[in-house]
């Protein structure tokens, strides 16, 4: 079986969350369903090596951008925008407070 190819995930020049600081985040191969407007992009999100989760994005309306979320997304955790960086990082934030490795993991859900 051929390695899968991954993709890593970029933040952009400012805000780099603090988990992105000491782990690496890598995308999947993109698998598309549907046409046109109706389509929708699954991508697998990996974290160091061990897949998470994924992210799936739909077409706004009368746009060829797409609005991305998490597959989970923790109690307490907020996904910051629709671009896909704030669906990986709602994602990792889940896993990491699931694994009780983010700062707010001690706090009991709302």
């Amino acid at each position: 079986m051929p390695a899968l190819k991954l993709k890593p995930v970029a933040p952009g020049k400012l805000n780099k969350p603090a988990w992105f600081r000491t782990r690496t985040a890598e995308l999947g191969p993109d698998h598309k369903a549907g046409e046109g407007a109706a389509s929708l992009v699954t991508t697998g999100v990996y974290l160091d090596g061990e897949r998470i989760g994924s992210v799936t994005g739909s077409l706004k309306a009368n746009s060829l951008v797409r609005d991305w979320i998490p597959d989970r997304l923790g109690d307490g955790i907020t996904q910051h925008s629709t671009a896909r960086f704030h669906a990986v990082d709602g994602l990792v934030r889940t896993h990491l407070t699931d694994l009780q490795q983010h700062p707010i993991a001690h706090l009991a859900a709302a």
